[in-house]
């Protein structure tokens, strides 16, 4: 069963529109038609399960069933503060401890740092966040 996370509160009629992103990957890419179950991860740390009700052009609404009554977050927060990481690594530190729970990355100048990161290189790993939360959403299993 597919797993997402949601950027959303449980909204009271319990019929919520799944991001663009999202929706493409579970309708476009998956070919889910209406009917199909899926778990959906919302701001409050819950697992939620899901029945997609509408498909129009290029949204999808599912319909929450109930909850499967588990918290998916660590019960603490855990901050990973890292020295400043050469080329494509930040994007694969960040990709490994969101896999592990982490739930704060900080990446700092340090007084042996190789590397001197200039102000282009946090947009690019802001701007590569949206296709790295796709990237997790389709590899963690929980």
């Amino acid at each position: 069963m597919q797993h997402y996370f949601i950027d959303s509160s449980l909204p009271d009629d319990h019929n919520i529109e799944l991001p663009a992103d999202v929706a493409k990957h579970f309708v476009r890419v998956l070919r889910s038609d209406v009917g199909e179950q899926v778990e959906l991860v919302l701001n409050d740390h819950r697992v939620y399960l899901a029945e997609l009700s509408q498909i129009k052009e290029q949204r999808a609404i599912c319909h929450i069933i109930r909850d499967l009554n588990h918290n998916v977050e660590l019960p603490v927060k855990i901050s990973l503060i890292c020295g400043l990481p050469k080329q494509s690594k930040p994007e694969i530190i960040v990709q490994k401890a969101t896999e592990l729970g982490v739930s704060e990355i900080v990446f700092t100048e340090m007084q042996r740092s190789v590397v001197n990161w200039n102000d282009k290189a946090p947009k690019k790993l802001v701007g590569s966040k949206k296709s790295l939360r796709v990237l997790l959403n389709n590899r963690i299993g929980i």
